[in-house]
C-alpha cells in the first residue's frame, strides 16, 4: 500500500505532502483539490507503467547502476492520447500556474520503496517521463505497483450506447485509467466466467436495488440485460438509471481487478442517502485493499470513522479531529464554510 505522496507543480497543488492511510475519506469545498488528488495518483500510475514498460527503459534499467543517469535514455516520450487518467486537451493545464517550465514531480512512498518521477513539457500534446535525480536503481527495481493494481474511478459516468468485445489488456489499462464506463459490457462478461464473481456482483446489485441481471453473452455489438422482477421485461444496461450504474461500475471494477489500491471520486453520486451508506459500508468491508474516497456528502462523513476523515489544503490532507461538530457543520453549512472550519 503506499503511504505517502509529495506533488510539486501539478495542477492546483504548487508543493504538496499527502500521507496515506489504507482507508481514507477526503473531504473540503468545490475545487479544493479532492479529485486532484486521486489523480495525482492515478497519474503516477500511468506514468510509472508509461516508462517502466517502454522497451528501451527496461534494457537501460537493466545495465544501469544504484545510480540513475540523468542522461537523454532516461526519458520516455508520451502522447495526449495515452494519458487517459486526466482528462485534458493540452498538456500544459496539467501543469500549476501552467509554468511548463518546471517538470511536474509525483514522489509515491511505500513501504519498502519510494519512487518520485518527474513529468517535463515538449509540447501541448508531448510529456516526457523519467526518474527523478533522487532516485537510485535500486529503488526502480523494487518497485511493485503495477498500473493495473490501482483502480482509478472517477466521478463522471460515461457508459458508451454500444460496445465491442475487448481483449484483456484493454479493460485492465481502461480501469487504471478512470475509463472503466466504457467497458462496463465487457467487465460484466468477464465477471460471468466466474461463477463466484458473477454470485457476488449479482448479490449486490439484488441486495441494493431489488435488479436481476441476465448473463451476458458474446454477440456484437456485446449487450447485457436486467430486470426488476419475473414480470418486468428484460432491459439494456442502458436505459438503466446513473445510481445503478454507479453501483454496477464500482462493484465489477473491483471485482475483476482486484486492485491493490482503490480510488473512488465521489461514490455517494446520483445515489439516494439511504443508498450512500449502504454502499459506502459494503465496500469499506469488502476490501482487503487501500480505499482513497473523495466526497461531498455528509452521509459518508458519518459513516467514516474520525481517524480516517482528512480535508484538503493547499499543503497536503488535513486530519479532522472533532466529531461531533463537524457532522454539525456539514449538515448546516455549505461546502466552503466547512472547508474553512477544518483547516
Amino acid at each position: 500500500m503506499i503511504r505517502k505522496l509529495e506533488v510539486r507543480n501539478f495542477k492546483r497543488f504548487r508543493d504538496a505532502t499527502f500521507e496515506l492511510d489504507d482507508q481514507l475519506v477526503i473531504v473540503g469545498s468545490n475545487n479544493c483539490g479532492k479529485t486532484t488528488v486521486l489523480q495525482a495518483i492515478a497519474l503516477w500510475a500511468e506514468a510509472w507503467g508509461h516508462w517502466s514498460q517502454d522497451a528501451a527503459a527496461s534494457a537501460w534499467l537493466r545495465s544501469s547502476s544504484s545510480e540513475v543517469r540523468t542522461s537523454a535514455d532516461s526519458y520516455v516520450a508520451t502522447t495526449l492520447e495515452t494519458i487517459q487518467s486526466v482528462a485534458v486537451t493540452d498538456f500544459a493545464h496539467l501543469w500549476h500556474d501552467k509554468n511548463v517550465r518546471e517538470p511536474i514531480v509525483l514522489d509515491m512512498h511505500a513501504r519498502t520503496w519510494k519512487v518520485a518521477l518527474e513529468l517535463h513539457f515538449k509540447t501541448s500534446r508531448t510529456i516526457a517521463v523519467r526518474p527523478a535525480d533522487s532516485v537510485r536503481g535500486r529503488e526502480l527495481r523494487t518497485c511493485n505497483l503495477s498500473p493495473s493494481a490501482v483502480a482509478y474511478i472517477p466521478s463522471a459516468l460515461r457508459i458508451e450506447k454500444t460496445e465491442s468485445v475487448f481483449e484483456e489488456d484493454v479493460l485492465r489499462a481502461r480501469l487504471s485509467r478512470g475509463r472503466g464506463a466504457s467497458v462496463l459490457r465487457n467487465l460484466l462478461l468477464r465477471l460471468s466466467e466466474s461463477r463466484d464473481r458473477w454470485n457476488k456482483l449479482t448479490n449486490e446489485t439484488h441486495a441494493l436495488f431489488g435488479y436481476e441481471l441476465r448473463l451476458p453473452s458474446r454477440g456484437e455489438p456485446l449487450s447485457v440485460f436486467y430486470r426488476h422482477s419475473d414480470s418486468d421485461n428484460w432491459l439494456e444496461i442502458a436505459c438503466a438509471g446513473s445510481g445503478f450504474l454507479q453501483v454496477l461500475l464500482l462493484h465489477s471494477s473491483l471485482l475483476y481487478g482486484e486492485p491493490v489500491v482503490v480510488l473512488i471520486d465521489e461514490p455517494d453520486m446520483h445515489l439516494h442517502r439511504l443508498l450512500q451508506n449502504e454502499v459506502y459500508g459494503r465496500l469499506r468491508r469488502s476490501r482487503e485493499s487501500q480505499l482513497i474516497v473523495s466526497t461531498h456528502s455528509d452521509v459518508l462523513v458519518d459513516a467514516a470513522e474520525l481517524n480516517r476523515l482528512r480535508s484538503v489544503t493547499s499543503t497536503g490532507l488535513v486530519r479532522v479531529e472533532h466529531d461531533s461538530w463537524l457532522q454539525d457543520a456539514l449538515r448546516l453549512l455549505t461546502n466552503s464554510d466547512v472547508h474553512t472550519a477544518v483547516t
